[in-house]
């Protein structure tokens, strides 16, 4: 009689090595960095998206990016005076926390500040996202959409009828309230009605050189954010 792929084991050690040789690749590479360049930048994100990201990976393309789990960069860097790879550096490992990355690079500390300074771009908003504000949507005909879209509309929480041809609101609704985090099917209203309400930015949040100096540029200011924990993998270039 044939097993039942029910009872069938799962061998985990392979598993487990792969992703034991990625993290020790990784603490390699961040090491590796941190004795090419003359910098580190520990930098907190907000409303991550990688098409706005590539483009900062461009204006930076003679530096490197780490983005990935919290607790490998951690390791690399040295999580106390005893572990760590360079003098003072178990201090930004002290800083990685959330949605945070590193950036090794030889660039004048004043370019790198005053380009991160201004870096803001505007975006939809993602399900998680805490609404900056109350959007309304009043009753009457919604034009910019074709009648193939009632139901969908509809699933969405739209209180909508196919009048004359034309996609109604019956009555004036919210999608969202100022405060309140979002839900997948708000984050899509607000797509669909092309509101922007986040931004992608980047802020610096501590500065370590080569001769050991360790510098606080910035707290936390994003309130947006979710950690770095848990990804599955890291996104250095």
């Amino acid at each position: 009689m044939p097993k039942s792929r029910r009872v069938r084991a799962k061998p985990l050690t392979q598993t487990n090595k792969k992703g034991a040789e990625l993290k020790k690749g990784v603490v390699e590479s961040i090491r590796s960095g941190i004795d090419e360049y003359d910098a580190v930048y520990v930098f907190s994100f907000e409303n991550m998206r990688t098409n706005h990201f590539k483009v900062v990976r461009t204006d930076f393309n003679d530096s490197r990016f780490f983005l990935g789990k919290n607790k490998v960069m951690k390791v690399a860097l040295g999580r106390s005076p005893e572990e760590e790879y360079a003098s003072n550096l178990f201090k930004v490992a002290h800083d990685i926390s959330g949605s945070v990355g590193l950036l090794m690079t030889n660039k004048p500390d004043a370019e790198v500040r005053e380009y991160f300074n201004k870096l803001s771009v505007q975006d939809y908003a993602k399900s998680g996202f805490v609404a900056t504000e109350t959007v309304t949507i009043p009753a009457g005909p919604l034009p910019q959409f074709v009648g193939s879209m009632v139901e969908s509309l509809r699933a969405l929480g739209l209180p909508v009828d196919l009048k004359r041809g034309v996609i109604t609101l019956n009555n004036d609704y919210t999608i969202c309230k100022e405060g309140a985090t979002l839900t997948p099917e708000q984050a899509k209203l607000l797509v669909h009605f092309d509101n922007k309400m986040s931004y992608f930015s980047v802020q610096m949040l501590s500065r370590w050189t080569k001769d050991g100096k360790y510098e606080r540029i910035a707290e936390r200011k994003n309130k947006n954010t979710q950690d770095n924990e848990d990804e599955d993998a890291d996104m250095s270039d």
